[in-house]
């Protein structure tokens, strides 16, 4: 079986093309080279099944992009999942949070999860013995940064960099770095922690755009999982079809 997931974030849309249970092709691409690459995809693979997860408000029309005729298949929190949720407000958590549980699932079936994906924001998701438990959702590195340019008269706007900035900071630039980027480091190593103090033996992963950067600073054990929210999308979809 071939299959196109498709999850479509705040910043990009990202796309993989899976046969039987093998991510064989990726994308992550901003929307005006959206219906480039996904007519590709469905092109070069012949696909005929596609699933959508989209965390925007309205939901986006990923019709409105293909060209040839395909099977959509979109998630919903009221879709099946290979978990069970204590989460008190099912109908608003991101379905971003439901694909990367998913995901984690496979992988680790009943063990204990903490999912961090490192986004615009960045979440925390955790996985109890097979029950999605809730988590934690925190402002990600550029969203602090343009905060700081938005909500004052002076500060600049800065992008993320690969250095962490050092205490004290010596200039505004660095001082803005220490604040954001050395504390979301301080931050997440911390929540990681306090989640370990909940749940016993927890397997942490990182996913998202911006996980490469947490994964070369934070001083917790994680495992990279750059695909997860897609290789969860793949999950949901067999367990629906």
């Amino acid at each position: 079986m071939k299959l196109l997931a498709i999850d479509c974030g705040n910043s990009y849309t990202k796309l993989g093309c899976f046969s039987d249970s093998n991510l064989i092709d990726t994308a992550a691409v901003p929307d005006s080279d959206l219906a480039t690459t996904l007519n590709h995809f469905i092109e070069k693979y012949s696909l005929h099944d596609v699933i959508v997860s989209s965390v925007r408000n309205p939901s986006f029309d990923i019709k409105a992009f293909v060209q040839s005729e395909v099977n959509i298949f979109r998630l919903s929190t009221e879709s099946k999942f290979p978990f069970q949720t204590n989460y008190q407000s099912k109908q608003t958590i991101g379905l971003d949070r439901l694909a990367n549980a998913a995901g984690a699932w496979a992988r680790f079936k009943k063990d204990n999860i903490l999912i961090v994906d490192c986004g615009t924001c960045t979440t925390y998701t955790l996985l109890e013995n097979g029950v999605l438990k809730g988590g934690a959702i925190a402002p990600g590195v550029n969203m602090r940064f343009e905060a700081l340019n938005f909500y004052t008269g002076k500060l600049p706007l800065l992008s993320p960099v690969a250095d962490l900035a050092e205490l004290p900071g010596m200039s505004t630039e660095g001082s803005m770095r220490a604040g954001v980027e050395l504390a979301s480091i301080l931050e997440t190593d911390a929540l990681i922690a306090e989640f370990g103090n909940k749940s016993a033996s927890l397997i942490v992963l990182l996913t998202g755009g911006g996980s490469s950067f947490f994964e070369q600073h934070l001083k917790s054990p994680t495992f990279a999982a750059p695909y997860l929210t897609l290789e969860g999308l793949h999950e949901i979809f067999v367990l629906n079809k």
